[in-house]
């Protein structure tokens, strides 16, 4: 029997992928138990917000220093959690064109971009090596507490570390891969290196030919080149950081971009109000994993199935119901869909309604608070995030109600698109509803503690949290597993929003540098046309952004750039904050690529998409109402946030 020898490049594919593997059974297991370690740290930040909020109201002596705890710890956590996310696949890409990427092509722009990652966090750990060792030579520590700042910063170089690494891996195997199916490996291979490299030094190349552009035309090209790689596939986070970077090094030098990227990493995570986004996202998977969306899809079928439509108008209120714990419109779609789109069919609705509210029922996950889009718009604008959670909740259940009256309209028209369901007398009626007791208690403590300013949304999230998980061990619904699987998933959420506010950071550096937003806001304000004009067009580029992208990373990429124009028209920005949330929803489910679409196609795996995007389409329609109901009504929005009572001594 004889052997043929390895070629030189099946001898090299072999060692890279060696190599991968020897790095990937270190970097793996540390990442499983440093995520495990941010899990417990979160709960112990809701558990340090409970004995202050305790201290303070029955004693008036609150703990000394405990937001500096919650913030040095909340960086931990983030740095903790970032490279488990990108080994879950976690962080947000936009896969339009990536999608349609040959083998080789897609190995190809997968390895320029795993370089392309690992080279803004080699800088990011490097220049925080460096801040910490000023922390410790000139003894940094926090105010009040008087914690030394050295090991927090060394700490935020470890993650980036470790992240960087998990590129490393990628890279290792995309390029083993590439060298073992490729016709002309190393021709792919060269062609690699080079595009990462030129992109690497772009400020060099573009200064050494002497092309001077502009701060305002550099500002335009930058993000129009930051659009351009996102939509070719590399993850959104990354892509901010690194046009951030490379806009600042061409307009100040290196030494400016490297110093903005020293002092945003931390300083970008570790902000007390931040807090509020892995309390919210942990709830809500905390909700979850406790089998809520079960008994809020019961109590919908009891109180609404003999109706047309019923059980459609049951899951739009199902998922309004969820909304009001979850904040995230793609957990309330998946969520509530895997429950109620068998039982539609089940019952004999068409898959086109089955499927499209759910899809749009979702959506109220960012309108209905807790919601994680409020809570990204409060702290980009420093709108208060608890006006704006009151501001949601009105058309929110407008909303609701008018996608309920769509469809009992369009069943009643058509029985056989959603046939009535068998009736139910009032006593099941009532049982369902004692079955949804711990969701109301949830929202009405965390809500009702907000709007009567017992605690800042901060404090509402920590008191979420910690009651969530009392209402699943009450209920012996949340099991270990439940509960682990709920930790795990809710870092790797966190991480992902906290690596868009770190790129973001970077970017919005750059973004100043250039004065796109003062720009903007100065040629939008001196045009001879209605502010309307103007607010219908930024309405419209809501909408394609939607098509497109998540709502967290099209919020932090837009509202830098968008905001001041909003505000120099006039328009109020809470109110504004509704109306664009309720935009963002529509591009959710609108072709060519709405994101709830699919999450559901998931679920029904045998509806062709087109028949999704069929039932979809009538609530689009009442999303356009709703808008136009807030223009001629804007007190719908604005009626709670006034009415609010703040804590003073606190705010937000």
């Amino acid at each position: 029997m004889s052997t043929h020898p390895l070629t030189f490049h099946s001898r090299v594919s072999h060692t890279l992928d060696a190599l991968a593997n020897i790095l990937s059974r270190i970097i793996f297991p540390l990442s499983n138990f440093l995520v495990a370690i941010s899990a417990l740290l979160t709960l112990a930040m809701a558990c340090l917000i409970l004995v202050d909020i305790f201290l303070r109201i029955f004693f008036r002596s609150p703990i000394a220093g405990s937001m500096e705890l919650e913030q040095l710890m909340l960086a931990t956590l983030v740095f903790f959690t970032l490279a488990y996310a990108m080994i879950k696949k976690s962080h947000v890409s936009i896969d339009i064109i990536a999608s349609r990427y040959t083998p080789t092509v897609r190995l190809i722009m997968e390895s320029i971009f795993s370089i392309l990652c690992a080279y803004i966090f080699v800088i990011i750990c490097w220049q925080n090596v460096v801040r910490g060792l000023y922390a410790i030579e000139y003894q940094e520590i926090m105010i009040v507490t008087e914690i030394p700042l050295f090991s927090f910063i060394f700490i935020t170089a470890f993650g980036s570390a470790v992240l960087t690494l998990v590129f490393i891996i990628n890279l290792l195997k995309y390029q083993a891969e590439f060298l073992r199916t490729a016709s002309k490996p190393w021709l792919g291979v060269l062609l690699t290196w080079v595009l990462a490299v030129f992109m690497m030094i772009l400020p060099v190349v573009l200064k050494s030919l002497s092309i001077k552009l502009p701060f305002f035309t550099t500002g335009v090209l930058g993000i129009a080149v930051t659009l351009s790689i996102m939509l070719l596939g590399m993850p959104i986070a990354f892509t901010l950081g690194l046009m951030g970077f490379l806009g600042l090094w061409y307009l100040k030098g290196i030494d400016t971009a490297l110093q903005t990227v020293r002092m945003s990493a931390f300083d970008s995570v570790a902000n007390y109000f931040f807090c509020v986004i892995p309390f919210f996202v942990l709830m809500g998977y905390l909700c979850f994993q406790s089998g809520i969306s079960r008994a809020l899809f019961r109590a919908g079928h009891k109180i609404f199935g003999q109706l047309p439509g019923g059980l459609s108008i049951g899951t739009v209120f199902g998922c309004a119901g969820f909304a009001a714990i979850c904040g995230d419109s793609m957990a309330t779609a998946g969520t509530m869909g895997s429950v109620s789109v068998p039982e539609m069919r089940k019952y004999g609705y068409q898959d086109s309604l089955a499927t499209g509210c759910v899809a749009a029922g979702g959506t109220l996950g960012i309108l209905i608070p807790p919601s994680i889009g409020f809570i990204i718009y409060g702290l980009i604008t420093e709108q208060s995030i608890g006006k704006l959670f009151m501001a949601g909740i009105l058309p929110g259940i407008a909303l609701a109600s008018i996608f309920s009256i769509i469809i009992y309209i369009r069943c009643r028209r058509n029985p056989a698109l959603g046939p009535p369901g068998p009736k139910t007398s009032f006593s099941e009626k009532i049982n369902s509803v004692k079955d949804v007791w711990p969701i109301l208690t949830l929202f009405l403590v965390v809500i009702g503690g907000i709007y009567l300013g017992i605690f800042t949304p901060t404090e509402g999230g920590g008191i979420g949290t910690l009651v969530a998980l009392i209402l699943g061990l009450l209920k012996r619904s949340l099991s270990r597993k439940g509960f682990y699987s709920a930790c795990l998933e809710g870092m790797a959420l966190t991480a992902t929003i906290f690596g868009i506010v770190i790129g973001v950071k970077i970017l919005e550096y750059f973004i100043g540098v250039s004065e796109i937003s003062l720009r903007l806001a100065d040629i939008v304000t001196s045009m001879h046309v209605s502010r309307w004009i103007i607010f219908i067009f930024i309405l419209f580029i809501y909408l394609i952004l939607g098509m497109v992208m998540n709502i967290i990373p099209m919020v932090m990429i837009t509202l830098p750039i968008i905001y001041p124009t909003v505000v120099a028209l006039g328009f109020n920005p809470i109110w504004f904050g509704v109306v664009m949330v309720i935009m963002m929803e529509m591009g959710q489910i609108t072709p060519p690529v709405g994101v709830n679409v699919f999450v559901i196609a998931g679920i029904a795996k045998d509806v062709p998409m087109a028949r999704i995007f069929k039932g979809i389409f009538p609530f689009v329609i009442g999303m356009a109402v709703m808008i136009f109901i807030l223009c001629l009504f804007p007190n719908i929005a604005l009626i709670l946030p006034n009415s609010m009572d703040v804590l003073p001594s606190i705010g937000e």
